[in-house]
This record gives C-alpha cells, sequence and structure tokens, in this order.
C-alpha cells in the first residue's frame, strides 16, 4: 500500500499559565507543552494517534 502524506493546520497559542496550548482544527483535537519544543513533539503525537484510532475504527466498521 503506498502510503500518503498529509498536511494539517496547527496552531499555537501561549497559555496563561505558561507553555502552549496546541490546535489542530481538523481533526477538532487539542494538546498542550510547556515548551514550543515539545508543544510541537505533542502536535505530531496527537496527530498520529488520531490517525491510528481513525484506522482502527475504520477496520472494525468494514470488517
Amino acid at each position: 500500500m503506498k502510503e500518503k502524506m498529509l498536511k494539517y493546520t496547527v496552531m499555537y497559542e501561549p497559555a496563561e499559565e505558561g507553555g502552549y496550548v496546541v490546535r489542530i482544527p481538523t481533526l477538532g483535537a487539542a494538546t498542550q507543552g510547556e515548551t514550543l519544543e515539545e508543544a510541537q513533539a505533542m502536535a505530531k503525537e496527537c496527530i498520529e494517534a488520531n490517525i491510528i484510532g481513525l484506522q482502527e475504527l475504520t477496520k472494525k466498521v468494514f470488517t
């Protein structure tokens, strides 16, 4: 199966209490990180987890 590269808009907002709130609107997902680097890593992890979850759900529905 050929892999496909997908792009998602990721929005970073400074949090009042420090760190960053991360929103991924296409997935309806959010996460956070103490630093911008941590927030970016958490965004990537969040996107990957959502894709895996959707793939598993699709398998259950269509098998």
